[in-house]
């Protein structure tokens, strides 16, 4: 582990009360790695701030060296080689004129850039024996100089990727961008269309928090350059990860608050999305058998073909003992129960006072007087069918009288 850390100053906050008109924080980051060795690092990432570790003298000797240089940041423009977060400082520094912080057992020690420094506070001959704290890799921003643009699909558009997606790197995505003729920056800005991310992760939460910017799914910019058309396809809210006001405004004329279209046909996809939407908004509704009958004679104007079983309970005597399930199955009325079920039927272990059918095997009639004995008790009476019936309904679409099907049970 390292004893210490050595960072850069780039920028400085403004204090409240007796540090009020005068820097008390500073913004501090660390070096992307050059990509020639022994040249100078040209690009730098914020880490956060530091506002302790350093007496008022300290800190006013520091401030004395810095006043100079400081440089008030501008809404919207980046200084060169400076990268940082939402959290943008007042002031900032040019690398070449600040000075390195150092971080031991919790204090703070402060020097100039050197000409040996790495800028990141250790010196070259060093160089082999610390581990430079920089950023990760999968979060650095992709070199884009040199790449050809070869579609005007992105064009004047502005894009902030925050993640990779399938088995492409952040860096492969920006550099598809600018291939289909569109910009790519670290952190969005005021210029920037949308955000790109394939999950949500904890810095697209922290923008949606903001509420400026949409954050769209990787999978609608991944299909739109694949598929080699001239112009983005539109959002649906399937696409978005996170919305911002104006843009939900906007989907709110074209889709409901499940994200089903009030003019375009239904998909697969979109089906699933809205679905999952109504069990995310807590509205889901559990229908009742009658429930989708009532629905079955709505949509076919009479009973439907998919559903000709719907409010039946039907009990299959396929088993040694009757209302025994773990004893031996004797007679194969699996196929008979499954078509039951599947045109909406349900299928009951016992013989109970919601059944409607008790189906037998058209060749297996053992149990038949003790069935028949069963429904000579009950006040509401079952029907009593082979595996006929239920073949010959689903032969002809059509659920069949029972009384006609009654074939050896006479």
């Amino acid at each position: 582990m390292m004893d210490h850390l050595d960072l850069i100053i780039m920028g400085g906050y403004y204090g409240d009360g007796r540090r009020r008109g005068i820097i008390s924080h500073f913004l501090v980051g660390v070096a992307v790695p050059p990509t020639v060795e022994g040249t100078e690092p040209s690009e730098f990432h914020s880490l956060g701030r530091v506002g302790s570790g350093y007496t008022m003298d300290e800190l006013a000797e520091l401030l004395q060296k810095l006043s100079p240089h400081w440089q008030r940041v501008r809404i919207g423009y980046n200084p060169p080689g400076l990268v940082w977060t939402k959290e943008k400082p007042d002031v900032w520094i040019a690398p070449h004129n600040s000075h390195i912080v150092e971080e031991a057992s919790g204090k703070l020690y402060s020097r100039h850039v050197k000409p040996e420094d790495d800028f990141d506070g250790s010196p070259k001959k060093k160089r082999q024996m610390k581990i430079l704290p920089t950023l990760a890799s999968q979060f650095r921003g992709a070199d884009l100089s040199g790449i050809s643009q070869t579609s005007a699909l992105l064009a004047n558009k502005e894009f902030c990727v925050l993640t990779g997606w399938k088995t492409l790197t952040k860096q492969e995505i920006e550099t598809k961008i600018v291939e289909n003729g569109g910009t790519v920056v670290q952190n969005p800005g005021p210029d920037t269309f949308c955000v790109l991310a394939s999950e949500c992760t904890l810095r697209v939460r922290n923008i949606a928090k903001v509420g400026s910017y949409d954050v769209a799914r990787l999978d609608w910019l991944m299909a739109a350059m694949e598929q080699g058309i001239r112009v983005l396809p539109p959002w649906t809210p399937a696409d978005l990860l996170s919305i911002s006001p104006l843009t939900s405004e906007a989907l709110s004329t074209q889709f409901d608050k499940y994200g089903d279209s009030y003019t375009q046909p239904a998909t697969l996809e979109s089906l699933k999305y809205s679905l999952a939407q109504v069990e995310k908004l807590g509205d889901a509704v559990q229908l009742t058998p009658e429930d989708l009958a009532d629905f079955d004679i709505e949509l076919f104007s009479g009973p439907s073909p998919y559903g000709m079983f719907r409010l039946c309970y039907a009990y299959f005597d396929k088993y040694e003992k009757i209302h025994d399930p773990t004893s031996k199955e004797i007679s194969n009325l699996y196929l008979s129960e499954l078509d039951f079920c599947f045109y909406g039927g349900k299928s009951t272990a016992f013989i109970e006072e919601q059944t409607t059918h008790v189906v037998v095997h058209s060749k297996f009639l053992q149990h038949l007087t003790e069935i028949q004995a069963i429904n000579r008790q009950r006040p509401h009476k079952f029907h009593l069918v082979t595996d006929v019936w239920v073949e010959e309904s689903v032969k002809t679409r059509t659920r069949q009288d029972e009384c006609s099907l009654v074939v050896g049970l006479k």
